[in-house]
């Protein structure tokens, strides 16, 4: 009986993991297509600000360059401390503590 039980545990385990790892796959999907669009919005408005701004070429160019590495100083900056704050797997550890809870019968 106890197998039986670990059995059932296991299953109902490997399917929690099955469910979250497809979920998770489908969101990352759906986030991609709305971050593709995002882009193409921003790459309009920096093609538009860069216009504005700049009168040649080389302007565009430099401004570009200095814009880019501001940029990228915030996100390096962000992204420590995401790192510093990171927890891998919150929403695993919240459907692990579903298992505790009685699971309706089927039949």
């Amino acid at each position: 009986m106890a197998d039986d039980i670990t059995t059932t545990s296991n299953a109902r385990l490997d399917r929690l993991v099955l469910e979250e790892l497809v979920y998770e796959s489908v969101r990352v999907t759906v986030d991609l297509c709305k971050l593709m669009d995002f882009q193409q919005d921003l790459s309009i408005g920096v093609e538009r600000s860069l216009k504005k701004l700049a009168q040649s070429p080389e302007e565009k160019t430099a401004l570009s360059l200095e814009m880019i590495k501001i940029a990228w100083a915030r996100v390096g900056e962000e992204l420590l401390e995401d790192l510093a704050n990171f927890d891998p797997y919150p929403s695993v550890a919240r459907r692990l503590s579903d298992l505790d809870k009685p699971q309706p019968e089927h039949g």
